[in-house]
């Protein structure tokens, strides 16, 4: 196998991911593309599922919990009146079940808001959980039938998309953690008829659309041709790809403070929102903050800082004070 020169980029890869093929798998595939950098992709997709994996790559890595717990789109096909072991077609069938006579998209759509909000769902067996330290798909293939607790996720809104013949399309927008496995085995137990997942496609997170993401034909295509350029400009610069935290500028020496992990607090009027900032140096992004209150002052506190950006410690002056922040 050819080994390629290392390209050498930081930020997000939208990659549209083919079906039969497990992320892992499709993040080894653009790792040996980019010359195998350090990479992790922002949540599994299973294998029977196509669509939007966001890879995170080289420093990026660092800030792929922020990416993580953005809102996920997911267009699905539910088969309705099978059951199988793994909730979807690729399962061995445990049971099968007419469909309800009267079964229409009316019933379906009165049915859906009852999944919505903040629920209790139980993630499938085979699933990438782990349970005593060994996930769960391990221990189902063994033939092992342990108990999976129910946890709690959030689903902000489910669309019917149709409903023809056996076959009922949602649209899903959800937190991280559910399974939307789990949700059509819920869904088809609710209407009387069992369900499980024929088709699964993710369409975005957060911000990030499938529309606009790359498949490994055409990253492969790019490599082949040496058009290093295109390849890095696939990249999302990290500051962008974490464009839904606001931002604060810092200046050279308060940045320089920051990349040390000192506390910096806020003279002058209150920052209006608390929690992960992006923090903004001279030339461009140096890490992920987080806004806390500290006996009424309003601090801003390093959380992950970008170790490409260490190079702006120089240009912090020795003994700063840590007072000195934005207004």
């Amino acid at each position: 196998m050819v080994r390629h020169e290392l390209i050498d980029t930081a930020g997000v890869l939208l990659l549209d991911k083919p079906v039969q093929l497990t992320s892992n798998r499709a993040l080894q595939r653009v790792r040996g593309i980019y010359g195998r950098p350090k990479a992790g992709h922002t949540g599994t997709l299973d294998p029977l599922a196509s669509g939007l994996l966001p890879l995170c790559l080289g420093e990026m890595t660092k800030f792929s919990p922020w990416l993580v717990a953005t809102q996920k789109t997911y267009r699905a096909s539910i088969l309705l009146g099978r059951q199988t072991d793994t909730d979807d077609v690729d399962g061995e069938v445990i049971a099968s079940c007419e469909l309800p006579a009267d079964l229409d998209i009316e019933t379906v759509e009165a049915l859906l808001p009852e999944f919505c909000g903040s629920i209790r769902q139980t993630p499938p067996l085979y699933s990438a959980l782990h349970q005593g330290g060994e996930r769960l798909y391990r221990r189902a293939r063994r033939g092992e039938a342990p108990e999976v607790p129910a946890r709690q996720v959030e689903i902000e809104s489910i669309r019917a998309l149709g409903l023809e013949g056996s076959t009922l399309r949602i649209e899903v927008r959800c937190g991280k953690g559910t399974y939307i496995r789990s949700l059509a085995r819920d869904i088809g137990a609710a209407l009387g008829c069992g369900g499980c997942i024929a088709e699964l496609r993710r369409a975005a997170v957060g911000a990030m659309r499938v529309d606009a993401a790359h498949t490994l034909e055409h990253l492969q295509s790019l490599r082949d041709a040496a058009d290093i350029d295109a390849l890095e400009d696939a990249v999302i610069p990290i500051e962008t790809a974490l464009g839904h935290l606001p931002a604060l500028q810092f200046d050279a020496e308060q940045a320089g403070l920051l990349l040390r992990g000192v506390r910096l607090a806020v003279e002058g009027e209150p920052l209006e929102c608390s929690g992960a900032h992006q923090l903004i140096g001279p030339e461009g992004f140096i890490g992920i903050g987080c806004v806390e209150i500290d006996e009424g002052a309003c601090i801003i506190a390093p959380r992950r800082m970008c170790a490409s950006a260490v190079p702006q410690l120089k240009a912090a002056a020795k003994g700063g004070r840590a007072e000195d922040a934005p207004r």
